[in-house]
């Protein structure tokens, strides 16, 4: 992990669907060290204003020296970060958080909804021969296509809820089809808002069937010191920074 915010420079930011971007930048010691899971802190400037730093997946590598990150426009930073333009410098911390340890020989069901998507494709990128995508969103504008992501032919399913040539419902509904049609089980990781969260653990919980969840929080230093990212688990409470944001899924406590 790099100890300080390092300027690197922006290689293209482009939008890939409704207030949806991917950036890219470019350094070969984030891209040598990073691992599935991991994050980035993030600020776009070396004033603090904006006082603290933000966190964004690393969504996948290009090696030797690309990094790229997927994002929603959801406020002040990300909408600045949405103007970024090719040479802008942005200044990054990581990467951190404990990354996805991939087990030999299962199948990887990865389960996203809405932007949660963002530290799921790496994974896809890296085993498409036996790793399935999952990912629903609320209407087509906001539909992310893994072919303007990602070169090469991937095992990725969409669920839209309103009209759209996919499959209509959820992520959570298309999952449940999706276990129903195959009848596999494998290793499931998943990311996205709680609500969804909640639906998936409860229904791997009846099924036995191994679960793992990337967190988001809002973070302020990234590297576990102001401890303004605990979430509660069953040995008490766990820095999403430090100690995720990977996390199993039967450690953690739900509150419905």
């Amino acid at each position: 992990m790099q100890g300080n915010l390092v300027e690197k420079k922006v290689v293209f930011n482009k939008k890939v669907a409704k207030d949806t971007f991917l950036l890219c930048i470019k350094s070969k010691e984030i891209a040598s060290l990073a691992k599935f899971g991991q994050f980035l802190m993030i600020r776009l400037n070396r004033r603090y204003d904006p006082l603290l730093k933000r966190p964004f997946s690393i969504s996948f590598i290009e090696r030797p020296d690309r990094i790229f990150i997927l994002y929603r426009v959801r406020g002040r930073v990300t909408k600045e970060m949405s103007g970024l333009k090719e040479g802008d410098p942005i200044f990054v911390l990581g990467p951190l958080g404990r990354p996805f340890l991939i087990e030999d020989n299962k199948r990887i069901i990865l389960v996203s909804g809405g932007i949660g998507i963002a530290p799921l494709i790496w994974i896809l990128k890296e085993h498409p021969e036996r790793a399935i995508l999952i990912s629903g969103y609320k209407d087509m504008d906001e539909v992310i296509r893994i072919e303007d992501l990602l070169r090469g032919d991937y095992q990725y399913r969409i669920a839209v809820e309103g009209d759209s040539p996919f499959f209509k419902g959820t992520s959570v509904d298309l999952f449940k089809s999706y276990l129903e049609e195959k009848g596999e089980k494998g290793i499931i990781l998943s990311c996205g808002p709680y609500p969804m969260l909640l639906e998936v653990y409860n229904i791997c919980k009846e099924m036995d069937i191994p679960l793992y969840l990337s967190l988001e929080t809002h973070m302020a230093c990234g590297i576990g010191l102001c401890q303004g990212c605990v979430v509660e688990t069953k040995e008490g409470y766990k820095r999403v920074c430090k100690d995720g944001p990977i996390f199993y899924a039967n450690d953690l406590i739900f509150r419905e």
